[in-house]
């Protein structure tokens, strides 16, 4: 498991705050939490049919685990890039897909 991961997930993935309830499991991992079902996960109108579920899910933790990166260097996408383990180029890249502005991040002294 790759540091970054080690960071967000703390050992068993039910108490990592990205994924969804979907996917999180009990002690035993062989039965699911209580939630919504894997229909209503399958069906989420939310999501972008032409991607499909898991890609959907993904970029969302994607972002967010940026949005958190980037929020705790204040906007500095080197190190944010640094913390994810990811490349400077790659983290403009997303940074561009996603559309977010880093300016909203940089404190004003």
């Amino acid at each position: 498991m790759s540091g970054s991961a080690k960071g967000c997930c703390r050992g068993r993935f039910q108490t990592c705050p990205y994924l969804p309830d979907q996917i999180k499991w009990s002690q035993t991992r062989s039965e699911p939490l209580e939630g919504p079902r894997w229909e209503t996960m399958l069906t989420d109108s939310k999501l972008d049919s032409d991607k499909g579920v898991l890609n959907a899910k993904l970029e969302q933790v994607e972002q967010q685990l940026i949005l958190d990166a980037l929020r705790l260097t204040r906007g500095n996408q080197a190190k944010a890039a640094k913390i994810l383990g990811i490349t400077e180029r790659i983290m403009g890249l997303r940074i561009n897909k996603y559309q977010i502005d880093c300016n909203q991040f940089k404190t004003k002294m």
